[in-house]
């Protein structure tokens, strides 16, 4: 009777074992998406990554899995691998409007020309999805849209108006686009809510200047320089306030400290082959507008300036070769806008 009773309980216990496991892996995919969507919504992509790993594992198929896998691989930056799990999700019957959005944000940093029109419609139907005004705002920046980039960060801030960032690159946009006022106006609310930011800082000091407000210049890069000593801007900034006073002598002094700094700031040296011409130092600015020339070969105002002076120096042979490299970028130039005003 005992051995009986004994088979009974190891016969009941195994099914109770085989229906819990059972269970467990029926259970299994619902669980692993729900690890994998905690993970995504708290940027925890590896645990998403792993849980959606599993999830496939158990079910090729999973049309949400594939879609979760497109986002994180997105974020992640693999943007390829990306594009492969959204082409499945889509086979398995992904919703188009889930679709586009997805498309739009992962081709946004990709290739942005692909993504624009995508990003548009669903931003039409939604007005208020932050990612996507985002991704339009950062691509309409790098095609160098200022216009419609202004509008994407002003909805930005519209919808997140304590946001630091957004406003800093409008700011830096305003800039970019002689928008001045604007410009100061968007570092000085900045400022109130961050003084510690250097961006802002940097940027209205640069934007007084530009508006040949020196001394209120002067005041914000000291602030600058005193924040980030190891910065050269801050010095360039002030080497040109010098310029605007007539200080030579310290013009001199701070480009050279800057470019001690980094030897290969584009802008301090520009500054310094600039301030040689006006002081007449020929030999020097050529030596400034050579080195320009080996960092970014297609400086057409180096060019341009190097073939002036080598010929104003009687080195009529060495200043052909800047003055012919200098006509094809610029009919490269001319070429490339005829064809985007065709377009337009």
């Amino acid at each position: 009777m005992k051995g009986k009773r004994t088979i009974r309980i190891i016969l009941a216990t195994l099914l109770v074992l085989t229906a819990l496991a059972l269970a467990a892996w029926y259970a299994a995919p619902a669980l692993l998406l729900w690890y994998a969507e905690k993970g995504l919504a708290s940027r925890n992509l590896a645990r998403a990554e792993s849980a959606l790993g599993l999830l496939l594992a158990l079910e090729p198929d999973h049309q949400r899995a594939h879609f979760l896998y497109a986002k994180v691989l997105r974020h992640l930056g693999k943007f390829s691998e990306a594009d492969v799990q959204l082409g499945l999700a889509d086979k398995l019957g992904l919703p188009k409007e889930e679709g586009r959005r997805e498309f739009g944000l992962l081709y946004a940093g990709w290739d942005f020309a692909h993504a624009k029109g995508a990003l548009q419609v669903v931003l039409k139907e939604h007005p208020d999805d932050l990612e996507v005004v985002q991704a339009l705002a950062h691509g309409c920046l790098q095609q160098k849209r200022p216009a419609e980039a202004e509008t994407y960060f002003t909805r930005w801030l519209e919808l997140r108006p304590d946001e630091i960032e957004p406003r800093v690159q409008r700011g830096l946009l305003y800039m970019d686009t002689r928008q001045f006022a604007n410009a100061m106006a968007d570092f000085r609310t900045v400022l109130e809510q961050s003084p510690e930011n250097f961006r802002a800082r940097l940027g209205l000091g640069l934007s007084l200047l530009s508006e040949a407000r020196v001394s209120q210049a002067e005041r914000e890069l000291r602030l600058c320089q005193q924040q980030r000593s190891d910065s050269p801007e801050p010095l360039i900034g002030l080497a040109e306030c010098a310029m605007e006073r007539g200080d030579f002598t310290n013009a001199y002094t701070l480009l050279g400290k800057a470019l001690e700094l980094d030897s290969g700031s584009l802008p301090a040296l520009q500054d310094l082959a600039n301030l040689n011409l006006s002081q007449r130092r020929h030999e020097e600015a050529v030596r400034n507008f050579t080195e320009i020339l080996r960092l970014a070969p297609n400086d057409m105002q180096a060019l341009l300036k190097l073939a002036q002076t080598l010929n104003y120096l009687g080195r009529k042979e060495e200043a052909k070769q800047y003055e012919e490299r200098y006509k094809q970028l610029d009919d490269e130039a001319s070429k490339r806008l005829k064809s985007l005003q065709e377009r337009r």
